[in-house]
């Protein structure tokens, strides 16, 4: 193989290589936020049903606080039956009327907090409805995820394979900017094609030398960027 042919090649494995675990990464960060979704929906969902249980402990509190002031009225309307003054017996009438309105206000919010208890429930169904949905796009994340991660990595598998093979026409000088650029940058950043005379990393435009050295497959380093550089065709 020429050096820009063994380039071409290896360049083009390195690229493969990089975009095939790019895709491998992505597949758990994809089922991490199909599972933040459900997490999402859950919360919501968690925080409505709180939110109805406490406004049902408000209705049991007043409730009972009802059951205080009728226990009151009853406690005063028999004091009343001992009572020979009317001074008393007013003012015992007056402590049964104020508890009557308390009653009434206890009574009116009580309306209120289970009109707020019905509004939500009706909600409800919405809410876990939203749960299930989350959970679906989640097994269907995992089916899709499952079945396309063995296909992956068997081609990460069989294209590091075939970078070592390649890999093996290297040597001399060759060899040695290749395996510095790639320890320095990566497979995929090492290389560069000379693309109209110009690096296709850096947009450095190459000197006559360097392009006449690149058709006589010789090695050729980018001035600016210092990749390997190498022509896309022969």
């Amino acid at each position: 193989m020429t050096v820009n042919e063994l380039l071409r090649e290896l360049h083009r494995l390195h690229l493969k290589i990089h975009d095939l675990r790019e895709e491998a990464e992505r597949a758990p960060r994809r089922l991490r936020a199909a599972q933040a979704k459900i997490d999402a929906a859950a919360k919501v969902l968690q925080d409505h049903l709180e939110a109805i249980k406490r406004l049902k402990i408000n209705i049991h509190q007043k409730e009972t606080t009802i059951k205080e002031h009728e226990a009151k009225i009853e406690r005063y309307q028999s004091q009343m039956k001992a009572i020979t003054k009317d001074k008393e017996y007013q003012a015992l009438r007056h402590e049964i009327e104020n508890e009557r309105m308390a009653i009434a206000v206890h009574e009116d919010q009580i309306l209120d907090l289970m009109l707020q208890v019905e509004q939500k429930q009706a909600q409800t169904p919405a809410l876990e409805g939203e749960v299930q949905k989350a959970k679906a796009e989640y097994a269907k994340v995992e089916a899709e995820v499952g079945g396309r991660r063995d296909e992956l990595y068997a081609q990460l598998a069989q294209a590091e394979a075939e970078l070592k093979q390649i890999e093996q026409h290297l040597n001399g000088d060759l060899r040695k900017a290749y395996e510095r650029l790639v320890k320095a940058h990566g497979g995929a950043e090492a290389l560069c094609e000379l693309r109209d005379g110009y690096c296709s990393g850096c947009q450095t435009q190459a000197t006559l030398q360097q392009r006449l050295d690149a058709a006589a497959n010789r090695i050729v380093l980018c001035n600016s960027c210092g990749k390997l550089l190498y022509l896309s065709t022969g």
